[in-house]
């Protein structure tokens, strides 16, 4: 609400109340009734008329009650037409038109007036006098009306001069104009908005730079809510948009750092952050609020930017571990069987080493090497080499568990790591893999392997040991006729470093 809209809004108010009071005052009867007194001047009129006509001898006089009548048209404007009728209906004498305006048999109304003539032998006719209609009835009596044009006279004057008075009411009454001239420069000055408000939100002042933003001037905003600006609720789903103010006019508290979205015609959406505090009276009652919008709308366009650009260095950092996890996943394994390789075993051995050493548990270690393997490929090639590899790998997969690791040690030569089994348990998972690959018929080509098992209760130092004397176990079946599994011997048996399991 602007400073002229609010003196047109005051001015129509006063116009209509003054209005008002004049009809109220017609209805009440303290102006006069133009009605009520035309119709009493009819009466007086009829009744001296009829009076006139009742002194002369009718029947032989009708040319002189015509020319009475005549002369009441020519001189009244409001009588249209004068009749005189007898008793039976009978039209003694007529002015022009009365006929038509006053058939047989019409009713008596404010426009027909019929007074009834006497003689000494009682009632013997009537004179009608028709009138044209009264002010006030119909549209053109309504217009007609003086009462009418006075209301109208005191509309236009009314808006007019009260207009001009109430406009230079207000600039007196403007509370903005209490502002020295060199305060509301320096409030120019700020580059974030500076809004005072009443303790109904009004605006009582606001500086250039709040203005700026809504398209219009500060003395354009006076008289606004401060709610009633554009504000924008980017999240209508979490409830109606907290205005920093109202807490400040309703609690009397201070609110700072609370962001408003405020839309403008130029410059689209901004991001405000409105700080309230209160303005009190000297008894401590809050009389309105100072309302300050900084503009971070440029700031939160950076943390935007920064934030894409964090999470675009994310997405890249886990692309890139993803990549080094497949890198070492191919790093640790065989390409050819899918096996881990020997790094991959070393990790995974001795971490299982450390676990079992610790906690006093069961873990062993199987060497698997293939049998004349060099002969397979002399013959065969090495393409068929890589089948029985493949093969021999599959074998060993399939006849481990899930928590088994196994390897490709190198060459033809694979290790199984076997953790919760005791020597025994692995030797015996050997041997059910070496049967498994003895009966195995690969496109023809007959395979056979040889197993060396170790444990921890053979008191290895370290998993590098373990490893080692399943090695030498694997070295004594291969010496001793292959396709064979063969236990290093306990620490305790001083008679043979291996024992043979056919």
């Amino acid at each position: 609400m602007n400073v002229p809209q609010h003196t047109l809004r005051i001015t129509l108010s006063l116009v209509i109340l003054t209005t008002g009071l004049l009809m109220l005052g017609q209805i009440a009867g303290l102006l006069p009734d133009q009605r009520a007194d035309a119709l009493k001047h009819r009466q007086q009129l009829c009744e001296t008329l009829a009076v006139q006509i009742s002194t002369l001898p009718v029947e032989t006089s009708l040319k002189t009650v015509d020319a009475l009548a005549r002369s009441l048209v020519a001189r009244y404007p409001e009588i249209r037409t004068v009749g005189l009728r007898r008793s039976d209906g009978t039209l003694l004498m007529e002015t022009p038109e009365h006929s038509v305006l006053w058939p047989a048999g019409t009713e008596i109304s404010p426009e027909r007036v019929a007074v009834p003539l006497y003689s000494n032998t009682g009632r013997w006719g009537a004179l009608e006098v028709s009138f044209a209609p009264l002010p006030g009835e119909g549209l053109t009596g309504i217009l007609s009306n003086p009462f009418v044009h006075f209301l109208a006279f005191m509309a236009l004057a009314g808006t007019l001069f009260y207009y001009l008075l109430i406009r230079r009411a207000l600039k007196h009454l403007d509370p903005s104009a209490v502002i020295p001239a060199r305060v509301r420069a320096a409030l120019d000055v700020l580059a974030e908005g500076v809004v005072l408000a009443d303790d109904e939100e009004n605006i009582v002042l606001s500086n250039r730079s709040l203005a700026t933003k809504l398209n219009t001037t500060p003395n354009e905003l006076l008289g606004r809510t401060l709610s009633s600006l554009p504000w924008l609720n980017p999240e209508p789903k979490s409830g109606p948009i907290h205005y920093a103010w109202q807490a400040t006019l309703h609690e009397g508290r201070v609110v700072t750092g609370v962001p408003m979205y405020l839309e403008t015609e130029q410059h689209g959406m901004r991001t405000l952050m409105a700080n309230s505090a209160p303005i009190t009276d000297e008894e401590g009652h809050v009389r309105g609020a100072i309302v300050t919008f900084d503009d971070v709308t440029q700031l939160e366009e950076k943390n935007a930017e920064l934030e894409d650009m964090l999470r675009m260095l994310k997405d890249s950092q886990d692309k890139i571990h993803r990549q080094n996890q497949e890198l070492q996943t191919l790093a640790a394994k065989d390409p050819l069987t899918g096996c881990l390789n020997r790094r991959g075993l070393f990790e995974s051995l001795n971490s299982a080493f450390d676990r079992a050493k610790r906690s006093g548990g069961k873990l062993s270690c199987v060497m698997c090497d293939i049998d004349h393997f060099k002969t397979i490929n002399d013959t065969h090639g090495h393409g068929a080499g890589d089948k029985v590899i493949r093969a021999v790998a599959e074998v060993l997969r399939s006849g481990a568990r899930e928590s088994d690791v196994i390897a490709r040690y190198g060459g033809e030569e694979f290790c199984l790591m076997l953790p919760g089994l005791s020597l025994h348990q692995g030797s015996e998972m050997a041997e059910r893999l070496r049967r498994t690959l003895a009966a195995l018929d690969n496109d023809g080509i007959k395979v056979t392997a040889s197993f060396g098992v170790s444990a921890m209760e053979a008191l290895p130092a370290d998993a590098e040991g373990l490893l080692k004397q399943a090695d030498v176990a694997l070295y004594r079946a291969k010496r001793s006729g292959r396709n064979r599994v063969v236990i290093h011997t306990l620490p305790d048996d001083n008679t043979r470093a291996t024992t043979d399991l056919v």
